[in-house]
């Protein structure tokens, strides 16, 4: 469900059981962020397959060593948004940026935003943001519209691009609408 306190008790609960000797996931940043400290005092070993937050795995940045439980197979907010960055700045000079309000979005944006302004000295024309699910985002689009986007870069899920994507065509903004992994998911 992609909620971080549900994700934390449910973790607490597995790891009440003797048996369990390893734990897989859970999906997204934000459980995860919320589980890996109990894992990590418990001295459990936390296999992360999905969360990209670099501080899942590196709490004190990716220069610092690594946290020793976990063991991370997802493809990092840093990495992902280093591809994406370069990509936008190297093709466009107003961009609009949007994301969602999770630790995912947050920090996957900020990325982009840096490589934007240091490698192409581009200031995005606006930042929006919106919580997951949310069937409109009619107004966000409007803002980077009036703000003459050129394109539209997202870190978001699936079903929420889908949403972005609606609004653009009530606005008839017809630019092109560049995202993360994230966007592969299933709503």
């Amino acid at each position: 469900q992609l909620v971080p306190d549900k994700a934390a008790i449910n973790i607490q609960q597995l790891l009440d059981k003797e048996d369990i000797v390893a734990i897989i996931g859970p999906a997204g940043s934000g459980p995860a962020l919320a589980t890996v400290p109990i894992t990590e005092a418990k001295g459990m070993i936390h296999i992360n397959p999905v969360a990209q937050t670099p501080s899942v795995t590196y709490p004190n940045g990716t220069d610092k060593p690594p946290r020793k439980n976990v063991f991370s197979f997802a493809l990092q907010n840093d990495v992902e948004s280093e591809v994406l960055g370069t990509f936008a700045g190297e093709n466009w000079k107003k961009i609009g940026l949007i994301h969602e309000s999770t630790a995912y979005g947050k920090t996957g944006m900020d990325l982009v935003e840096e490589v934007l302004k240091e490698k192409y000295g581009i200031e995005p024309v606006a930042r929006e943001e919106y919580n997951q699910k949310t069937p409109d985002m009619t107004a966000q689009l409007a803002k980077m519209k009036k703000a003459g986007a050129e394109v539209i870069v997202c870190v978001g899920l699936g079903a929420d691009l889908a949403n972005i994507r609606k609004g653009m065509s009530r606005l008839d903004m017809n630019v092109p609408l560049v995202a993360t992994n994230g966007a592969l998911s299933l709503p």
